[in-house]
């Protein structure tokens, strides 16, 4: 009778040193430091971003047809520190294709628009 308790006991103590070990470790917080790829990566980050501005823009702009080929636009020419300015930089810049039948542009701009000036922060 003895025996039998003392083996329950055992293999009590067993199953619950393993789950608390394998509770313990996969609680276990892992603290991620900056590494050298950082830029690397935001620097993927933004050309993909700049790609699926494009993508989106030739599937769903008024006037796609008009739009340069991918390779021609290149998007990732306007990969620059800041991504607001990058995406808007080519945003601008494929409003500048479509034209009408007279050359002039579809998309122009007021004057209050070229006076104002945004300046944005990146928040990381």
């Amino acid at each position: 009778m003895k025996k039998k308790i003392i083996a329950h006991l055992l293999k009590t103590s067993l199953i619950t040193f393993i789950i608390s070990s394998i509770t313990f470790q996969s609680c276990k917080k892992e603290i991620i430091s900056p590494n050298n790829n950082s830029k690397l990566q935001d620097s993927l980050l933004l050309n993909k971003l700049l790609d699926s501005l494009f993508i989106y823009a030739s599937q769903t702009y008024y006037w796609n047809n008009q739009l340069p080929t991918y390779n021609s636009f290149n998007p990732h020419k306007y990969n620059q520190d800041n991504i607001i300015n990058s995406l808007t930089n080519e945003q601008f810049d494929l409003t500048r294709y479509p034209k009408n039948d007279h050359g002039e542009l579809y998309e122009q701009l007021q004057q209050s628009v070229l006076d104002f000036t945004v300046t944005a922060q990146e928040v990381y």
